[in-house]
């Protein structure tokens, strides 16, 4: 699966975790959240750098906590672009777009290239054999084990 595609999806899926987490988020259906996944990619490859080129100051200010405020503005343009999508103010939006943020982030660090340069996800966990809890172990592109 070309990994744009995989990426995408991930996002998907946590834009559709939201509406559980977030009460002033709502998902009417899988296609809304597919079509929000798109909308919020093309606008954080548009609108997003230039947001933070013209509030570099403020970024730089707040030690770059403001991304955290572009991230939501630019969630709640996509919730606006969407039909099937709402979002009710800008805390919702905040925190819909944390949620998609570390969802993604946590789900991509996992995507891993096989040897055929194809996107895999892995999640590997200690046997009961082995003894202990489950683990999970991501891995960097170098091989290198992050724990």
């Amino acid at each position: 699966m070309p990994d744009i595609v995989l990426r995408w999806f991930v996002t998907t899926l946590a834009i559709l975790i939201v509406p559980a987490l977030v009460s002033g988020v709502r998902v009417e259906s899988f296609m809304s959240a597919l079509a929000m996944a798109a909308v919020l990619g093309v606008i954080n490859a548009i609108v997003r750098p230039v947001l933070i080129v013209l509030t570099f100051p403020l970024t730089v200010l707040s030690l770059g906590f403001f991304l955290l405020v572009i991230n939501a503005v630019t969630f709640m343009m996509a919730g606006g672009i969407v039909s099937g999508m709402k979002v009710d103010s800008f805390g919702a939006a905040f925190f819909a777009a944390l949620i998609v943020t570390l969802v993604s982030w946590i789900v991509n660090l996992s995507i891993k290239k096989s040897e055929s340069g194809r996107s895999r996800v892995v999640i590997r966990t200690k046997t009961k054999s082995s003894g202990g809890e489950p683990v999970f172990e991501l891995h960097s592109k170098d091989g290198k084990k992050w724990e």
